[in-house]
């Protein structure tokens, strides 16, 4: 998966712990320039990175590229268990005696915590489904 310099930049502020009031203040810039340079395609200049501190991610785990993928597709945690099935009614009406998975287990998925390998399946359909209607809808 190729992440956006922003992407690059949410993953490495995260990884070395700092929130983007820390990044801001390391760079001295307002914390909204930090959260724009997150949303951005290109990222933040490289001075950013050195005054930061911050080295590039390289690879991301499967939980990282999962929060990403669920980012891009503007999901939240309680969205993703309801479109996985993983929400006590749907867990309920297939009578399967597997516990509903909470939105905290999601978190632990997205954290490296848990197996993220299911939910990252699904969230790649996912995303393939929606730059297919994409592109779909430009031809």
């Amino acid at each position: 998966m190729r992440l956006t310099g922003g992407e690059q930049l949410r993953v490495a502020r995260l990884r070395a712990g700092l929130t983007q009031f820390q990044v801001a203040r390391l760079v001295g810039r307002p914390q909204n320039a930090v959260a724009r340079w997150e949303a951005s395609e290109e990222g933040a200049p490289p001075e950013v990175w050195r005054e930061a501190g911050l080295t590039e991610p390289g690879t991301v785990s499967p939980g990282e590229e999962a929060r990403i993928l669920r980012e891009r597709l503007g999901l939240t945690h309680e969205k993703v268990r309801y479109l996985l099935g993983w929400h006590e009614k749907a867990v309920r009406r297939r009578s399967v005696l597997d516990p509903p998975i909470s939105h905290v287990h999601v978190i632990r998925m997205e954290h490296g915590e848990a197996d993220a390998s299911v939910y990252l399946g699904v969230l790649r359909t996912l995303v393939e489904r929606s730059e297919r209607r994409v592109g779909q809808s430009v031809k």
